[in-house]
Order: structure tokens, then sequence, then C-alpha cells
């Protein structure tokens, strides 16, 4: 015998495979006589417990084969006398004795079923029976489906992930585990120009917390103050931290930072977001949240971070079934939240004005909106320095080549209310503000003297007033950043870094930058804010 080298299995009445190892010619030595039965085509298989003997092997080489009641014989060359009661007609290797009930057709109409199973779109084999047996369409046969079928094509195309199986495993303190997870870009940015938003959840209370970023490289900053924040108010300390494999949190700094910090760190497997579950569906239901609140009440999409601060703020309020019907507010401080003073966002509210701020005959409020351009400056002790409110027009109306040709916005001392120092080079007419609305003549219109918030060519009419003013005092425009100016004379270097409305001064004469914050000052309202503590992520310490 030979070692077989075909594909070919031998099949058992279980369905068992069993593979051949070996194939060749055998001699059968009987015992009631002398004579050998040569077999030819044998095959050696390792798996099979018995010997199997093919009555159409036997056949072919010659030899009658009589089964009786008690027993079976093997003849040669013998004549059988006698008509037979039933005839059947082999086919291969199969006698068959009647087309309708034999194996070979049923292997037949399965083949016929596999076809049925193409020909509807690789319908399911269990909706293909129940088609079959109650005839549901016309031209339909009716055929026996087997109902382990699989076919490959379908494996192909309907292979899906199976569903996973939520942990049993439940911590037992705050702060235990906490999840975490970016979300974004927004396509528009806030007024703050924030596009992301990274979320820190409490697995014990579900509690969130939500910070706004500009940039993703912010994630190592915001995880630090949520850290600090957190630990402050819990009086516990962080322990794991569960997030994704994105570069926020796996990049050098991040993981010095939880190296330092001693927490744990726990990365989901790549592509299988299930695993950092609680962060993807907690940023999902926020989402969900935030965009109701601003389409409810129209309110224009860059304050997506106040609706996103809000929705937090409201579902860490509201009880849920997985902590026993309890909000992660109560379950977090062990005290039911007061919701009382809740409102609708976006609402109309009206701002009551002090005495001191309207005459005997004037308004004694203000009407507003719950969310709208307005904010508090503080000084860097975190006091009060003032309130700020902006006017802004509506930019997003202005048309290309009827409102604004280009625009354009320097990126990097403040200069106080910028925008309204650019000049306009059309006229420009807005409608009155509706706190600020001539009751006598309310189809008036204001015309623009100058450049104002919110008109798409407002960045680009200051940038040309202060880069002008600049230029003629000596300062030069650098051709790798046309927000960077510097000024030599006399060995001695001042270097201004515009970013919108925001001044950088520096140099490496003291006299030399207090002249030019007296030149910006005289032409244009400036106000000195100190020294830049932070620049780009980095700390900077002045160093005599």
């Amino acid at each position: 015998m030979s070692k077989y080298m075909g594909s070919r299995v031998v099949v058992t009445a279980d369905n068992s495979k069993l593979p051949i190892a070996h194939v060749g010619n055998t001699i059968v030595s009987p015992q009631y006589n002398e004579s050998e039965v040569p077999l030819k085509d044998v095959f050696h298989v390792p798996g099979m417990k018995k010997n199997l003997l093919s009555v159409a092997q036997l056949t072919s080489s010659g030899h009658i084969i009589l089964f009786g009641p008690q027993d079976v014989k093997v003849y040669q060359n013998v004549e059988i006398l006698g008509e037979p009661v039933m005839m059947g007609r082999r086919m291969e290797s199969v006698y068959v004795m009647s087309a309708e009930t034999a194996y070979v057709d049923k292997a037949r109409r399965n083949e016929t079923a596999d076809l049925w199973h193409m020909r509807l779109s690789h319908v399911s084999y269990s909706k293909l029976n129940t088609m079959m047996k109650k005839s549901m369409l016309k031209g339909l046969p009716k055929l026996e489906v087997r109902r382990d079928t699989v076919y490959a094509g379908c494996q192909y195309g309907k292979a899906h992930q199976l569903p996973y199986k939520e942990s049993n495993f439940k911590v037992k303190e705050p702060l235990e585990l906490i999840h975490s997870d970016v979300f974004g870009p927004v396509r528009q940015a806030s007024i703050g120009g924030m596009k992301y938003m990274v979320t820190f959840i409490d697995d014990f209370s579900r509690y969130v917390w939500v910070y706004f970023l500009k940039n993703k490289s912010e994630t190592l900053t915001k995880s630090k103050e949520f850290k600090k924040s957190a630990e402050a108010k819990i009086g516990r300390g962080v322990r794991c931290l569960r997030t994704d494999n994105e570069g926020e949190y796996t990049s050098d700094e991040f993981l010095d930072f939880i190296w330092e910090a001693k927490i744990r760190q726990q990365f989901m497997c790549p592509n299988t977001p299930q695993q950092n579950s609680v962060s993807e569906r907690k940023n999902r239901h926020l989402a969900e949240i935030c965009r109701s609140m601003l389409h409810a009440k129209n309110v224009p999409g860059q304050f997506w971070t106040e609706a996103m601060k809000t929705a937090a703020f409201v579902i860490n309020r509201l009880p849920q079934q997985r902590l026993s019907v309890l909000s992660p507010f109560e379950k977090l401080w062990n005290m039911k939240p007061y919701v009382g003073h809740f409102r609708v966002f976006g609402c109309v509210c009206y701002v009551f004005v002090p005495a001191h701020l309207h005459s005997k005959m004037e308004k004694k409020a203000i009407r507003c909106c719950l969310c709208k351009v307005y904010k508090i400056k503080r000084r860097t002790d975190g006091s009060i320095e003032r309130h700020k409110a902006h006017l802004v027009a509506r930019g997003f109306s202005q048309q290309y080549g009827l409102d604004y040709d280009e625009t354009f916005s320097p990126v990097a001392k403040l200069t106080t209310n910028a925008f309204l120092h650019g000049e306009l080079d059309r006229e420009i007419y807005l409608n009155q503000s509706t706190d600020f609305l001539n009751s006598d003549h309310p189809e008036y219109v204001c015309k623009l003297r100058k450049a104002l918030y919110g008109l798409k060519q407002a960045p680009r009419a200051w940038y040309g007033k202060i880069a002008e003013f600049l230029t003629h005092g000596g300062h030069l425009m650098t051709s790798a950043d046309s927000s960077l100016f510097i000024k030599a004379k006399e060995r001695k270097l001042v270097v201004m870094l515009v970013y919108v409305d925001d001044l950088i001064i520096t140099g490496d004469c003291k006299e030399e930058v207090l002249q030019t914050k007296e030149n910006l000052s005289v032409r244009f309202q400036m106000k000195e804010l100190g020294h830049r503590s932070t620049f780009l992520v980095w700390r900077l310490i002045t160093v005599k």
C-alpha cells in the first residue's frame, strides 16, 4: 500500500469524517476454504474500529453475493436459478432498489435545496424549510432541508460577532475604577474654541465628569485636573483607569503620569469598543441629550459645550436601574439631589438689573436666554474682574462676494474689544438687538462703522489694522508665520506674537518691551495681563 495524497475522507453514520492514510490492494483469506479473494483500491483508515467490506468491490471482481436470513455468502462462478422477486440496478458503488426512497436521491434533493438557497439570495435554511413545508411560494418544490447545512458563502457574507456578556465584576468603593474616553472632533467649535470632550466615569456610582479640549493633546492636562479635583472632593485616590489604545492615552507623558500617580491602567483590545462600553454608551447618551436640547430651542451649535455640561449635570441626578433606582449623585454623596432650581435649557429668562444701574423709569430687568455669550472675566487669583458680554453679528447669514470677500484669523498684553478696531471695506447693516430694540422705530437697522464680533471679515480687518501699525513701527513680519513680528534695533530684540486679540510680547531688553507696550496703548485700548504662565500646554517659569 502507498501513502494517500488525495483529499477524500470516509464519512461514518454519525457524520464523523475520518482521514485516509494509505490506499492499495490486499487479499482476504476466508475461513472455510483455501481460496483467497483479492481486493483492489482498499483504503487504510486508522480511525475505523472495524473492517468494512464493499459489496460493489466484490462484485466488480466477478463474485456473487448471497444474503440469507442468518448469513451472507460469497460465490465465484456460480449460476443462480429461480425468478427474482425484486430487481434493482447499480449506480456507481450503490445498488438502488427504488429511486423514490434511495439515499442517493436524498443527496440529490439536498443539493437541490442548496440550489434554492442560492436562488433565494442565500435565505436561511430554517426559513427555506418553513416556506417549502407550508407551500408559501408558487413554484417552490417541497424538498428535504438539512438544518445543519453550512454554506461557505453565507459564512463570508453574514459573519458577525457574538454579543459580549456583561461583566459580573463590581467595584466596592468610589474611584476604584474610572472609565475614560475622548469624544470628538465636533465640526463646529464652541465659543471657547473647544472641539473635543473627555469624560471620566466612576464605575461605582456611574457619576460622570466632563472636560473640554481644543486638541487631543490636552487629555493629559485634563486627566491631572480630574484626578486632583475628584480625589480632593471624595477623599479617596484613583486606583485604576480603563481606556482605549488611542495615542492620547498611550503617550510617554501620559504613561509617566500614570506611573507617578500609582494608577493601574487597563487597555481594551484593538477594534473592540465593547470592552470600554461604559464610556462609549455614556458619550452617546450625552451627545443625544445635547443635540435634543440644542435643536429643541434652536440654540446655535457653538453652545454645544454648555449643553454637554448641562446634560452631564442632569444625568448625574437622575435615578438609574443598575444603581437600585438611585442617582449617581446619591450613590456617590449619600444624599438626595435637589432639582428645584432646574430650568429648560435655552428658555427665556429675565435678569434683574440693580437699582444703581438704571434710572427710575428704565427697565428693571433684561430679557435674556438661558445660554448666551456671557462670561465672567476673572483675575489670576480667581477673583471676579468684570462681567463681559458681546454684541455678536450673525456671520453665518453672510454671503461670499456680497457681504465679504476674504477672511483671515491671526492665531497666537490683550487688546480690549480688538475686533472693534478693524475697518470695514464695505457697508454692513445689522438688525437691532432684541434687548435694545427701538420701540418707536423697530424697522430701523444699525449701520456698522467698524468690524464686529461674528462678521466673517472681522478677524481679517483687525489683523490688517494691527499689522499696519506694527509695520510702521519698525516690526517685520516673518515669512514663516504671518502672526509673528520681530523688531531688531541696535542689537535689541523685541518679538511679538499675535493670536486673534491676544498679544504676547517678549525680548532681551526690558526698556524696549515697555516702549512697545506703551506705543500699543496709545493707539489701541490695551490691558496688561502680566507674565504669561502657560503657552501651548507648557508651563512657563521666569528664571533670573
